[in-house]
């Protein structure tokens, strides 16, 4: 079993497939956060489509970072799809930025695919500016404690240990 990432032009109930992701980021599938239609202005969705499986509603596709949300399935396009953009801040995709994976289950509820990472990459800076971005924010912590004049300290094997 294999994956497509597609994203989805939903128009008045209508589904059509825009067009596939193909485009990588370092060594991970990416997509463009807030992507849109370029001839209609839409938002797009973000779609999965199940590849070498004969009947893909029989299977349960959920994106996620440790909590997965499920995806609806449309027949039209033989394709889950997320249904909002936007409107929950906490469901990763399409709207927010950062890695995802698609984890496949079947009717029995067990995992039986699990992607690799995927970026949604933010769509007001390039993919540079976030990587810097990202590692400034995690080395937030780390200048804070190396600060001479900083009253936090490192707690090691039971005892404090000031810096």
């Amino acid at each position: 079993m294999d994956i497509k990432l597609v994203l989805l032009d939903i128009n008045n109930g209508e589904f059509e497939i825009y067009k596939e992701i193909n485009e990588y980021c370092e060594n991970n599938l990416c997509i463009t956060q807030y992507e849109k239609n370029k001839r209609s202005n839409n938002f797009l969705h973000l779609g999965v489509k199940l590849i070498g499986v004969y009947n893909p509603k029989e299977y349960i596709v959920s994106i996620g970072n440790g909590n997965y949300n499920n995806l609806k399935f449309n027949n039209d396009v033989e394709c889950f799809y997320q249904e909002t953009i936007g409107e929950n801040t906490d469901q990763i995709g399409i709207s927010k930025a950062g890695f995802f994976k698609v984890e496949i289950r079947n009717s029995e509820r067990k995992i039986v695919y699990t992607s690799e990472p995927i970026l949604v990459k933010p769509s007001i800076i390039s993919v540079e500016m976030y990587k810097k971005m990202v590692d400034m924010l995690l080395n937030i912590n780390k200048e804070l404690v190396m600060q001479d004049f900083s009253n936090i300290y490192l707690n090691i094997e039971g005892k404090k240990e000031d810096l």
